[in-house]
This record gives C-alpha cells, structure tokens and sequence, in this order.
C-alpha cells in the first residue's frame, strides 16, 4: 500500500481497491490534488485483514467491480461491520450493473458507472466524506452552498435538488444532469457537450444515452413529461434547459 493510515488525521484516508493499474492510479491523483490520504490495494489478497484489523483506519474505501470472485454485498456489509464510520464508493464497469446494485442494501449515493467525469467522482466522494464546502456565516456563504432556478433548488453541499420545496429522488447521472442544467440555464447543448460534461471525455457509449436520461430526468421534473416545458429539445442542436 502507499500509504498507511492507522488513525484518524486532518484530512480524509481513503482507500483504493482495484487491480487496474492505470484506473488506480487517476483515481489517486485525483484525491491527493483534493488533499486526501491516498493508499491502494491492488486486488482482494490481503483486504479481509485490513477490514478486521484495529489500527488501521479508513473514512472512504473505493472498491472498483472489476475485481473477480467478489460478492459486493457480503463485502460491503463486512465493512460497515468492523468500519465503523466508513463510506463505501462502488465503481461499476457499466450502468447495468447499477440496476443490480439497486435491489440491494446498498445506496445508490454508494455506487458509479464508469467512466464518470472527475468533478463527479470527486463530488460524490466528498458527499460520501460529509466534507462541506467551507462557507462563511453570512449570505453570501449561504447563496455559495444554495443555487436556485425557478422552483428548483440545487443544495450543492447535500447533493440533492428539490422542486417545490420537496426533494427529487434522483440517480446520481440524473442528478449530474440536472445540476448541470441549472447551473447553465437557458443555453443549447449538444449530445456530445453533455457527454462530455457528465460522462467525461473517456466515455464511448453511443450518445443517445443522452436522450435516454433526458427522457428519465423529464419523468421527474416535469408537470408533463409528454410536453416539456422545463427541458426543451433544440432540433437539429441538442437541448436546452429554461
């Protein structure tokens, strides 16, 4: 392991088990530039030790599904047993495996496709962290954590968007798309732009998965799915929200 984190310190120990080399490693020099403490184990050799042992201490594990001969839902439960505090992040080689993930007792907060952009892999770790953006105690450290359009309220340090004042239940792609959309409003984007804001550029799926969690993100916010008022598609240019 890189590192080993055998107590709590200031910043946040994570983590990293996969047995992609090249997967691991963008994973922790993504979390070493947030300030994280980094460690990685390259396959399930040895993890029931660190799970069982006393000294060593971690506030996120990331477990990447390539891993072979692994039931997930044993082993997250075997964390949040002998981990006390612990989060789990589930990465799964694609979005079909979410669906499985879903009939479990694993959150759906604790699991994303890959590939993910970074600002969402980095999100998502950080609300799985419960580390707050640091706001000042006035307005405009409020307004910095609260971003509003029309009925729609993003709370950017929670992760999660209402309309009306109730919460959405959204997946996290559905969630990325929306917060994507209310922080650009009234602008027309292009499949591909989109992809390439929440999938990331290494994504290589067809991109009618766009139109296809567009379709599922309209089932949620809109009074009339069949006639959107609120994301509008732009023929021939892509979509537009506002």
């Amino acid at each position: 392991m890189a590192t080993t984190p055998y107590k709590k310190s200031s910043s946040p120990n994570v983590l990293v088990v996969s047995d992609d080399d090249a997967k691991t490693n963008s994973i922790k020099e993504y979390l070493l530039n947030e300030g994280f403490n980094v460690s990685s184990y390259r396959n399930t050799i040895g993890l029931s030790s660190i799970i069982y042992s006393k000294y060593l201490y971690f506030d996120l594990i990331i477990i990447d599904l390539i891993l072979p001969k692994i039931n997930i839902l044993e082993l997250y439960k075997k964390i949040k047993k002998h981990k006390e505090g612990a989060h789990i992040l589930i990465i799964t080689k694609k979005e079909t495996e979410i669906d499985t993930l879903q009939n479990t007792e694993i959150p759906k907060q604790s699991h994303i496709s890959s590939p993910f952009s970074i600002t969402e892999f980095i999100e998502r770790c950080k609300y799985l962290l419960r580390i707050e953006a640091k706001c000042e105690s006035n307005d405009h450290g409020l307004a910095e954590n609260l971003q509003q359009y029309e009925n729609f309220n993003l709370y950017l340090n929670e992760y999660r968007v209402t309309k009306n004042n109730k919460d959405l239940d959204l997946s996290p792609k559905e969630y990325s798309l929306l917060k994507f959309f209310i922080q650009n409003p009234n602008h027309t984007w292009s499949r591909h732009q989109i992809l390439e804001n929440i999938w990331g550029n290494s994504y290589k799926g067809n991109s009618k998965t766009v139109d296809v969690h567009i379709r599922w993100l309209r089932e949620k916010i809109e009074d009339e799915p069949a006639a959107p008022r609120i994301i509008k598609t732009i023929r021939g240019s892509g979509y537009r929200f506002g």
